[in-house]
């Protein structure tokens, strides 16, 4: 008998019990030996946290942990459950409609668990809310296709559109791992047509289809540092520092802010907060130090500094005469 199996119908036949139960008795009832229900049991208690023990070769229920509730198999506390719960809501907020609707079945059992107890709070929902920004709309098919190639190491073929150049082409990849960055889903994977590790905006993937074919598997080390070395979701070996003052007014909140991983920071005499960060694509870079305005100043390189000044020309070009 397959091992979940045995588990989960010796965990039914101890929660029929009204009380103790001799091993002698369950080791009849299932057919085998004493040592093998111990091993079980210790089993069924290690992977589980099922709530029994073994005293004088019979079988207790600890009532230290009577709170204890089974949802699909596992022993949960009333704490756990309403982090579960709360875990599911925020899935649904995420636009993972995946995700939420292969929990669901869960999230019913434990709602109706949190009840049983007096615990149920059905406004919980309601109390947690994450606040989502240009967030675009999720393809549930495409998500799926992508879950499921992720699941069983599998390629997929993918009908990808790159705003960048806003050329269409079709892909063969091995996805890798499935990341949220900015309100956004993005799809590392090895792009069989670049022979390199490429970052896919779920967004532009326009087609999926799932192959037979294994995935290509890249190495955790090797996606850190293709992804990770650089600033925001733009990859590469990082190859420049950029340096950046903050205004002490506006050092209050950077303070607390982690901008990169390696980043280096300091206070400067007259109040001001530096920041040196690592970065190869400046793109993402320059959109973020705009948004701080005149609370920011580029002290190097030279060539960032220089690209920041041209887009405030630019920007206050745009206001240069009253249209209104």
């Amino acid at each position: 008998m397959d091992k979940v199996i045995r588990l989960n119908k010796l965990s039914q036949y101890l929660q029929q019990s009204s009380g103790p139960i001799g091993l002698a008795e369950i080791a009849d009832q299932f057919d085998c030996s004493t040592r093998t229900i111990r091993r079980d049991l210790e089993l069924l208690v290690q992977e589980t946290g099922a709530p029994f023990f073994i005293s004088d070769n019979r079988v207790y229920r600890d009532k230290s942990h009577s709170q204890k509730v089974p949802i699909a198999g596992y022993w949960l506390t009333p704490e756990e459950l309403q982090a579960l719960l709360i875990l599911s809501n925020s899935l649904n907020q995420l636009q993972a409609g995946l995700l939420a609707e292969q929990l669901a079945p869960f999230k019913t059992q434990i709602e109706r668990r949190l009840g049983q107890q007096g615990q149920a709070n059905p406004a919980l929902s309601e109390k947690i809310k994450i606040i989502q920004m240009a967030s675009g709309p999720l393809n549930q098919h495409i998500f799926t296709q992508i879950a499921q190639a992720l699941a069983n190491q599998k390629r997929l073929n993918i009908t990808f559109w790159s705003r960048q150049t806003n050329e269409i082409n079709d892909r063969e990849i091995s996805p890798q791992q499935l990341i949220r960055y900015r309100d956004h889903w993005f799809l590392d994977a090895f792009c069989h047509h670049r022979q390199a590790i490429r970052s896919f905006s779920l967004e532009g993937i326009k087609q999926a289809c799932l192959l037979e074919q294994a995935a290509l598997e890249v190495q955790p080390q090797d996606l850190s540092e293709h992804f990770e070395t650089s600033y925001g979701i733009f990859a590469g070996q990082a190859d420049q520092q950029a340096v950046l003052n903050f205004s002490a007014y506006q050092a209050r909140w950077t303070q607390f802010e982690t901008w990169h991983p390696e980043q280096q920071a300091c206070w400067l005499n007259d109040g001001r907060y530096q920041l040196t960060i690592p970065y190869k694509h400046d793109t993402e870079l320059i959109q973020d130090i705009l948004k701080h305005g005149p609370e920011i100043e580029v002290i190097e390189p030279p060539e960032l500094r220089q690209k920041v000044k041209q887009r405030l020309e630019a920007t206050l070009k745009q206001y240069s005469s009253d249209r209104i």
